[in-house]
């Protein structure tokens, strides 16, 4: 460049002359000589339209970015969580063996069941169902029941003495009176409900830690009636086997439960289809098996049994058809087994009842179709829901309370219970 210094020090001459065609690039000629020469460029430019095209240019490029990102394989976003299902089971004695019917094919189809609210023989299903029992067992167990004795407080025959057996046959009436304070005092239930009460804890046993029936295998909710308040009782802690007993407790036949300091009936009298619990559960999909019988027609009400029975059937039918009408068409199903011909008392129609629940639901298989679960999902989720056995300590001590006028030290030799090791619930039974 002008005014250079040259290797020896010197000041080059600014050049004048030309580029010589072929020349290398950075040699000038001039007057007859070559010169080596640095050229520098400075250009002057305008950013501003620079930038502008630059902008311009990267928009649509930022626009196909998440698409390019989305095609290299991104996590899509999560998939929505599966609505909740609730199976709603009502009251009805001997009617509901239903409700077994429709637990099996709901288990065929797969259909989940996250919740369950349940009144009466409802609660009894339900609540087992909930403690981890499933189908096979629930049936093994009601069909190995001896109904007569259980509905009532003697002791099983086999365990009965002989002479016990013989008064059963002369005296075949079953109501026992009290004498107290100069006074005949009649009970509150024909039956106590003892014998129910055992065959229910022995089934619960394996919760029967559990407080909490959020913590059941399957969230379960029995509704019972405050006889003090005529209000519902939604009885969802405490103990399952006693929450079981309250509800399905019916006015007269069976005494009422003393629970957290309430005197508790059947449910039925105030919510024999608990459509409204199950949502406040938590209920997105309801599937509700509701077996309360239509109204007598007049011709058909001829005794005093039949007015009775009338009667029961209005209060029931009151309270359930709200339920009914609560249900959601199209998202919520209502099941309503033909079991009219099986009086509630008739223990012995388990088996069509069963069946008659197993009918109702399929003839909505389409619809349950739409909730079922691939196999895979629906194992994991059985799996999840099966009942945990729980470890029984080892009996240390048989003690005996309350024997009046009897010896007892002689009683607790009688029971024969093994002392040091663990003791089965068939055990203590027997004991």
């Amino acid at each position: 460049g002008p005014g250079r210094r040259s290797d020896s020090g010197g000041r080059i001459p600014a050049p004048r002359g030309r580029f010589q065609a072929g020349a290398r690039p950075g040699r000038i000629l001039t007057a007859g000589r070559w010169y080596w020469l640095t050229v520098t460029i400075r250009p002057r430019v305008r950013v501003a339209p620079i930038l502008a095209a630059l902008l311009a240019l990267g928009a649509p490029l930022a626009a196909q970015a998440p698409v390019r990102a989305g095609a290299e394989g991104a996590a899509p976003p999560p998939p929505a969580p599966r609505p909740r299902g609730a199976l709603v089971l009502g009251g009805g004695g001997a009617k509901g063996g239903a409700h077994i019917g429709v637990l099996r094919e709901l288990e065929r189809l797969r259909v989940p069941v996250d919740l369950i609210a349940g009144t009466s023989i409802g609660a009894v299903i339900g609540g087992l169902y909930a403690s981890g029992m499933d189908v096979d067992e629930l049936e093994a167990l009601v069909h190995s029941l001896e109904w007569s004795d259980l509905l009532s407080d003697r002791a099983p025959r086999p365990l009965r003495p002989f002479r016990r057996k013989a008064a059963d046959e002369r005296i075949p009436s079953r109501l026992e009176l009290g004498f107290n304070g100069g006074r005949i005092r009649f009970p509150r239930g024909l039956v106590s409900g003892q014998n129910v009460e055992l065959t229910l804890r022995s089934a619960t046993l394996p919760v029967a830690n559990v407080r909490s029936f959020e913590q059941l295998p399957i969230p379960f909710r029995a509704v019972a009636t405050d006889l003090e308040t005529g209000e519902a009782a939604v009885l969802g802690q405490g103990e399952l086997s006693t929450a079981i007993r309250a509800s399905m407790s019916i006015p007269g036949a069976f005494a009422p439960v003393e629970r957290d300091g309430r005197l508790l009936v059947d449910g039925g009298l105030v919510d024999n289809l608990p459509v409204d619990v199950a949502r406040a559960m938590g209920a997105d999909v309801v599937i509700a098996v509701d077996l309360t019988p239509p109204l007598y027609e007049a011709d058909e009400i001829t005794s005093a049994l039949e007015v009775s029975a009338q009667t029961l059937r209005i209060t029931t039918l009151r309270n359930t058809l709200p339920s009914r009408r609560a249900l959601v068409e199209g998202r919520d199903l209502l099941l309503q087994p033909d079991v009219e011909s099986i009086a509630i008392t008739d223990f012995r129609q388990l088996p069509a009842s069963i069946a008659a629940g197993r009918a109702a639901a399929r003839e909505r298989e389409p619809f349950l179709r739409g909730l079922s679960l691939d196999s895979a999902s629906y194992a994991r989720l059985r799996a999840s829901q099966q009942r945990r056995g729980v470890a029984l300590p080892p009996l240390d001590f048989v003690r005996v309370r309350g024997a009046r006028g009897t010896d007892p030290d002689l009683v607790a030799a009688r029971v024969r219970l093994p002392l040091g090791r663990e003791v089965s619930a068939a055990e203590l039974d027997q004991a």
